[in-house]
């Protein structure tokens, strides 16, 4: 196991031990921690802004049947997280993502 997954398995394990809420991964790539959340959460949202990865985690999320997962292909630096609810976020992963982000402007 790749150290960075074994990071975010010590994180989620600091959580409340009941069904765990929503997951997103900011910069999700081609989808592998995206991925590696399905087992722990109700529902994933993985975001980047490059469509080929986003092409990428989704053929992913095919070959394991990854049905709790949304891929979203978008800039989220100037257009926000619209598909997220208010305090309805239990984990955020932004690993490979925080290296994008040209200014410091709250999402």
């Amino acid at each position: 196991m790749d150290y960075e997954l074994e990071v975010i398995d010590k994180a989620v394990k600091l959580l409340p031990t009941d069904k765990k809420g929503i997951a997103i991964d900011l910069g999700c790539g081609t989808g592998r921690d995206t991925l590696h959340f399905c087992k722990n959460f109700y529902k994933v949202i993985g975001y980047d802004f490059s469509s080929s990865m986003i092409k990428i985690a989704n053929k992913n999320c095919k070959k394991i049947d990854a049905k709790n997962v949304l891929l979203v292909q978008k800039d989220i630096e100037n257009n926000g997280l619209s598909e997220i609810k208010n305090n309805s976020i239990s984990f955020v992963n932004a690993g490979f993502g925080m290296g994008s982000f040209m200014t410091s402007s709250p999402l």
